[in-house]
C-alpha cells in the first residue's frame, strides 16, 4: 500500500464519522424536538413566543463528533509519520503534525521542532505556513486551532453537547424583543397583538470545548475536515512516491 493511502484511510474513516453524524442529527430532528408556547397579551398588545427542547440533544451526537474529529486530529499525524518514515526515521517517538495557536519560542519552539524532525525541509515549512498563528493571513487556518482543542476535550472527558434554538418566521419589525430565559427557553416578544404569524423553532446542536469561547457546528466540523482533505493533504502528497 502506497505510504499516503494509510493517513488517507484514516481521513475517509472521518468522513463517514460526519455522515453518521449528519444522520443522527436528521434523526432528531424528526422527533420534534422543540416545544412552542404561544401568549397573546390584549391589554398591551403584544405576542409572547416561548421555545423550549421537549427532548434533549443525545449523548451519542457528541460520541459520534469525537470520534470525527479524532479520526480528523490522527490523519493528520499519521501524515507527518508515514513521510518520517519515508525520510528515514528510526523511531517515530514523539512525532506529530504540529498545531500551535502563538509563535512558539523557547522550549515550545523545540517541541514544534522535535516533533517535524524526520521531515523533508520543504515540508517543515508546509507545517510551519499552516499553523493557526498565521490566521491573520488565512483565516481558515483557526479551525486547526478549533480542530486540537475539540480533540483534547474529547480525548479526557468527551464533548460537551449544546442543544440551541433558532426561530424561523420571525417578522421583520421595530420592537421585537428575544430573550434567553436561565433555564435556556428562548422568548420572543411580538409588540402587535394582531399580526398573524408562525414562527418555527427549529433546533441546533453544536460541541463545547473547554478553551473554546463559542460552540463548534457540525458545518464547521465538515469544513475543518475540507480544509484537511482539500488543502492540507495536497500539500505534502507531492513528497510521498506516486
Amino acid at each position: 500500500m502506497n505510504a499516503i493511502n494509510i493517513p488517507r484511510l484514516k481521513l475517509k474513516r472521518a468522513e463517514e464519522h460526519l455522515q453518521e453524524l449528519e444522520a443522527a442529527l436528521t434523526s432528531f430532528d424528526k422527533l420534534n424536538p422543540c416545544m412552542l408556547i404561544k401568549d397573546v397579551y390584549p391589554n398591551d398588545r403584544r405576542q409572547l413566543f416561548r421555545a423550549r427542547f421537549a427532548i434533549e440533544p443525545p449523548p451519542i451526537l457528541g460520541i459520534i463528533a469525537g470520534d470525527a474529529v479524532h479520526n480528523m486530529r490522527s490523519a493528520l499525524d499519521w501524515l507527518v509519520c508515514q513521510l518520517s518514515l519515508l525520510n528515514g526515521a528510526n523511531t517515530l517517538q514523539g512525532v506529530e503534525f504540529p498545531i500551535f495557536e502563538d509563535i512558539p519560542s523557547g522550549r515550545l519552539k523545540q517541541s514544534f521542532e522535535y516533533k517535524i524532525r524526520f521531515l523533508p525541509d520543504e515540508a517543515k515549512q508546509a507545517a510551519e505556513v499552516l499553523q493557526p498563528y498565521h490566521t491573520g493571513h488565512r483565516a481558515e487556518l483557526q479551525r486547526l486551532w478549533i480542530l486540537q482543542q475539540l480533540d483534547i476535550t474529547d480525548k479526557h472527558r468527551g464533548l460537551i453537547v449544546k442543544g440551541m434554538i433558532m426561530f424561523i418566521g420571525l417578522p421583520n419589525i421595530p420592537g421585537l424583543i428575544k430573550n434567553m430565559l436561565n433555564d435556556g427557553t428562548i422568548e420572543v416578544i411580538i409588540p402587535i397583538k394582531d399580526y398573524e404569524f408562525n414562527p418555527k423553532p427549529i433546533a441546533e446542536v453544536a460541541f463545547r470545548a473547554e478553551k473554546l469561547i463559542e460552540p463548534v457546528t457540525p458545518p464547521m466540523l465538515w469544513k475543518i475536515y475540507n480544509l484537511i482533505a482539500n488543502g492540507i493533504f495536497p500539500m505534502f502528497t507531492r513528497y510521498f512516491p506516486q
